[in-house]
């Protein structure tokens, strides 16, 4: 009798958050709102997410590792830290972020989005 050997289940790759939640721990205040993290604000403490400024599949780093695992790269100059008050605005795009972001970040933005004007919808919050 031989054994059948069942097809592993293919998972999402890691996500490596490190670089971006370092980043989100320094400044330790929401970029737009200037809310500080654990700030009471009607009863409830301020979180600081860390909010990418085009998306996901377009700014994260894919590493391949040794034994072919993929690991996704949140890189710093990808997100900036934000409360979800101000995330959510920004992704139901009522946010314009531009003037909030520093230059790397406006760099990274305009090499994820494919172009300055594309990158400038995007942030500006137009559809």
């Amino acid at each position: 009798m031989t054994l059948q050997r069942k097809p592993m289940k293919r998972t999402a790759p890691k996500v490596d958050w490190s670089e971006a939640r370092d980043k989100l721990e320094e400044e330790g205040r929401c970029r737009v709102c200037l809310r500080l993290s654990g700030d009471i604000i009607d009863g409830y403490p301020v979180i600081l997410e860390c909010a990418h400024t085009i998306d996901r599949e377009r700014q994260d780093e894919v590493v391949i590792g040794p034994r072919g695992g993929e690991t996704r790269v949140v890189k710093r100059e990808s997100t900036v830290p934000l409360c979800m008050d101000c995330h959510r605005a920004y992704d139901e795009h009522r946010l314009d972020l531009l003037p909030f972001l520093f230059l790397p970040e406006q760099i990274d933005a305009v090499r994820a989005a494919g172009g300055i004007a594309a990158a400038n919808r995007r942030l500006s919050g137009a559809r």
